[in-house]
């Protein structure tokens, strides 16, 4: 009778123990999943002094935040988390901000600006996402491209290894003295939740960005020249082995981008 009584003892504690595993694993898909508000980093869909405390740790290096949740402790979405962050999260605790949904993606920053002058002919055009864009993205020249006097110039298109941003390379230079436009216009573009990205930034799903910018001028001006040194990296010891000097490179060639060939010295 003793071993009977052994036996359900040891039946009847093991389900507790179930439920109680169960329930464990409830509640970490539960804290698991992404929050839907801004700020609401530990995913209780309110926001509190306990996010604030995630955020300030995260900030002073003691505990860091997810990869994922970063985005949603950058409170403002300039592409950083610190001091302005919390501000702004212990507004919206005190009430003072609302309490708002987690926005799209869009593009932060262009490289170069829209109406930007004088932009070299050799450099490339980036845009920078608030947030990752899906894993499976794919962007071609059919998506962005440059154009100038009705003709696509020639370029290939790059995405970071972590889906922040987009770089359109050039396969020859860009027109000298001329206004560029470079058009990012890709139907069904999501962002790392599986959300449609907002491109022109109107605070709605899709759009097109645009963006126009001027080259410099490789008009060359009668009776000016290029003179002087170009010095290596690191200066070599003086004469005297006490103090160091600047050591010139000898053959170096100049050169003006674009007209490599006949614009140098």
């Amino acid at each position: 009778m003793s071993s009977a009584r052994i036996s359900r003892r040891r039946r009847t504690t093991s389900k507790p123990f179930s439920l109680i595993f169960l329930t464990y694993l409830l509640s970490a898909c539960v804290l698991g999943a992404l929050p839907q508000k801004l700020g609401d980093l530990d995913g209780d869909g309110e926001a509190t002094v306990l996010d604030l405390v995630r955020m300030i740790n995260h900030i002073n290096g003691s505990t860091y935040l997810s990869s994922q949740l970063t985005f949603f402790a950058d409170m403002n979405q300039d592409g950083s988390v610190n001091q302005t962050d919390i501000a702004l999260l212990s507004d919206v605790i005190l009430g003072v901000a609302p309490f708002v949904d987690f926005p799209l993606a869009t593009i932060r920053q262009t490289s170069p600006a829209a109406g930007e002058q004088n932009v070299a002919v050799t450099r490339e055009t980036i845009f920078r996402f608030s947030q990752p864009l899906a894993t499976n993205t794919f962007l071609g020249p059919q998506h962005i491209y440059a154009a100038f006097g009705g003709r696509r110039l020639l370029s290939r298109v790059e995405l970071s290894s972590d889906h922040l941003t987009v770089t359109l390379f050039y396969l020859e230079n860009l027109p000298g003295s001329a206004r560029v436009r470079v058009t990012f216009d890709a139907p069904g573009l999501s962002d790392f939740l599986g959300r449609p990205v907002d491109l022109d930034g109107d605070g709605s799903p899709g759009g097109v960005k645009i963006v126009d910018f001027e080259t410099l001028s490789l008009t060359s001006l009668a009776n000016t020249a290029v003179t002087g040194h170009v010095y290596a990296s690191d200066p070599i010891p003086g004469i005297n082995a006490t103090n160091f000097v600047n050591r010139p490179l000898a053959g170096v060639r100049i050169t003006v981008d674009g007209m490599e060939e006949s614009l140098f010295t």
